[in-house]
Order: structure tokens, then sequence, then C-alpha cells
């Protein structure tokens, strides 16, 4: 990763603590998570923008949110949108069956929720606190923009559970259009 994208990266995430009420740069795990959010969205947003990640041809054997985000957090590491350094220095990389890179998780070691509505619309199954649940979607009128994100980014927080974006969720602050 360039120095100048580090340096923005981690301006958006301190900038994004702060507005969550987070005071300190060394943030609980709820500020942690809420800057990761916003990061990750960040990097998928860039690999959109530069012509990189075309949703449309992602492997066909996606059928489960966790794979999604495995496949997701290997691109943009690989393609240097994240530093894989830094995501296991925080302790936010977890394998699943056997996959080397694993998939990018919130400070409780549960993987982010990534929905991509228009390819999954009744959503994807992902790991909670109570097992494994499929996830749909959130309603657009979670999202600040007045038109729904193209892929959404969120954490289910401490409880684990799938809030629809309310409760103590943490959705990323950076819509992905």
């Amino acid at each position: 990763m360039n120095l100048g994208r580090c340096c923005l990266v981690l301006l958006v995430a301190c900038a994004t603590a702060l507005v969550m009420g987070c005071e300190d740069v060394r943030p609980g795990p709820v500020c942690q998570t809420a800057a990761l959010v916003s990061e990750f969205a960040m990097a998928l947003d860039s690999a959109v923008r530069q012509g990189f990640l075309v949703f449309d041809q992602l492997p066909a054997n996606l059928k489960d949110g966790d794979a999604l985000n495995a496949y997701l957090t290997h691109f943009l590491v690989d393609k240097e949108f994240l530093d894989v350094g830094v995501l296991r220095d925080r302790r936010r990389l977890r394998r699943l069956n056997g996959d080397q890179d694993g998939c990018c998780v919130d400070a409780w070691g549960r993987p982010l929720i990534i929905q991509i509505p228009a390819l999954f619309p009744k959503g994807l199954t992902y790991s909670t606190s109570q097992g494994s649940h499929r996830i749909a979607p959130l309603p657009n009128s979670i999202w600040t923009s007045s038109t729904p994100p193209a892929v959404q980014v969120w954490s289910l927080g401490p409880n684990g559970l799938d809030d629809r974006g309310k409760g103590d969720d943490i959705i990323g602050g950076h819509d992905i259009q």
C-alpha cells in the first residue's frame, strides 16, 4: 500500500472514530470496529471506482457471506487496498475452512457483514453469536444517502445479533455507490 493511501485510510479511520463519539485514537472495541467497517467500505469503494472490482464477475461459488467476506478481503489485500499486516496486527483476520488469508472480523471475532443487494436480494448466511443465520440486506432507510449503496458493510456489534442496522449494529460511515 503506498504511503499516501495509508495516510488517507488512517485519517478517515480516526475521523470516523471521532464522529462516532470516540475521542481516543486507541479506541475500545466499538470504535475500533467502526473504524474497520469504514476502512473496509472505503477500500471496496476505491477498488470499484478504479475498475479493479466488478461485482457481477464474482466467483459463482460464493453462496455464503463468510466466503464472500474472505474473497473480498483477499482481493483487497492482493490489490493493496487493505494492508494485511495492519489487519493481522489488529487481529482482524480469521481463517475459514483452511483459507490462508481468512476473512475480516470485527472486535468480537465475527466476520463483517457484506451485502450486495443486486446480486443477493435475500441476503447471505453469516456467523452470528447464535450460529449461522441468513441476514438480508439492510433497508434503504438506514443509509444516509438518497440512493441505497450498491454494497452494504456493517458489524453485528457486541451482541452479535442482526439488529437490522439499529441497536448495537455498527454501520460504516461510507456508502459505496
